[in-house]
């Protein structure tokens, strides 16, 4: 019986594997069969979508466009701050977008209203436009009266149906995109700690950084060295101070940020001007921390000889019992020592501001 059995569950197994690739035969040769059942597909990806921002610098401003193909016609309008700014001009520079041959049918401005609209079509046998380099296209330039400004697109992006489309290829079909806000339209919010060297509670154990004049231009770029007490007559400034950590924010309640300035009696100013060269400046979030060296007792912007002699002339004296020591109370614990006078000489003719920041 057990040798039965055995020879009976071997033909079973070999008749079921024989079964399973019968199956299999039948389903490869089917077709959508187990060859073609699941077939691999390779993912695709879209282009970038057209982008259309602005650069700013002294004295005009571009409007540009990149991540564009087929592009053949543009309606675009604009906004800007009329009580800030005043147009010139409109025109558009050669070897861009719209350059001859092209029929730029309006470039009109509104210093009233503080309006831009600008259309333009490329003319045959000028070919569509393709950009997909990291450098923008100009669509034209804002020439400003005086110094820069600021054009903001985004105020006029179309949401749907029945605005016309502003970005058409040669067969007038839409070409969709996407505004990148210009950093310099856009009110900053900047944030950091300023640190003060050696400075102290009145107690002199504990470090305070509190008190420093923070200011922000919204108007006018940075002051002429020595200059800074200015600023504080200054249209367009804003002001705060920082916490007993140094820490500081402002808001430029949507207006342009031209110089950040930190100003603390004792010690050397600091400033931050943004980009270099750039007018209309790009913020960071967050300012990198800075600390302000101490000595400049006289406030003129540079830690020498006078500076040392002011300390010296009220050595050993202490305030409020004495009001006129306070200039010279470098550390800011109430009296003036030994303290004073090392900041100030380890500074003393080296150390002049303003910082950069």
């Amino acid at each position: 019986m057990s040798a039965q059995r055995t020879i009976k569950w071997d033909v079973l197994r070999w008749m079921g594997l024989a079964a399973l690739l019968v199956v299999c035969g039948v389903l490869l040769a089917r077709p959508g069969g187990l060859a073609a059942a699941q077939p691999i597909k390779m993912p695709t990806f879209a282009s970038p979508v057209a982008q259309i921002g602005s650069n700013s610098t002294s004295g005009y401003t571009d409007v540009t466009l990149k991540n564009v193909q087929g592009l053949y016609g543009a309606h675009l309008k604009a906004t800007f701050d009329k009580s800030k700014y005043q147009v010139a001009s409109i025109e558009v520079p050669a070897g861009s977008v719209f350059a001859s041959p092209a029929v730029v049918g309006v470039k009109t401005y509104n210093n009233t209203t503080g309006e831009i609209e600008f259309v333009a079509v490329r003319e045959n046998p000028q070919p569509a436009y393709d950009n997909m380099t990291s450098v923008a296209g100009v669509l034209f330039r804002v020439n400003w009266v005086q110094g820069p400004g600021c054009v903001k697109v985004a105020d006029h992006v179309p949401v749907g149906p029945p605005a016309p489309p502003q970005l058409s290829d040669r067969n007038g079909m839409d070409i969709s995109y996407t505004v990148i806000p210009d950093l310099s339209c856009v009110g900053c919010q900047p944030k950091g700690k300023v640190l003060l060297q050696g400075h102290t509670d009145s107690t002199g154990q504990r470090p305070d950084y509190s008190g420093t004049d923070i200011m922000l231009s919204t108007e006018r770029p940075c002051p002429a060295p020595n200059a800074v007490q200015a600023m504080w007559s200054w249209p367009g400034v804003i002001m705060t101070k920082t916490a007993a950590d140094g820490s500081f924010s402002l808001d430029s309640n949507k207006k342009t940020c031209r110089c950040l300035v930190a100003f603390k009696h004792g010690y050397l100013t600091a400033q931050h001007a943004g980009t270099a060269g750039s007018t209309l400046l790009e913020w960071p979030a967050t300012l990198p921390t800075i600390t302000l060296l101490g000595g400049d007792a006289t406030e003129d912007d540079y830690i020498n000889i006078f500076d040392l002699a002011l300390i010296a002339s009220h050595y050993g004296e202490s305030h409020p019992a004495n009001p006129d020591a306070a200039v010279a109370d470098i550390n800011g614990d109430s009296k003036v020592d030994i303290y004073d006078l090392a900041i100030t000489a380890g500074n003393s003719g080296v150390a002049r501001g303003p910082q950069p920041w």
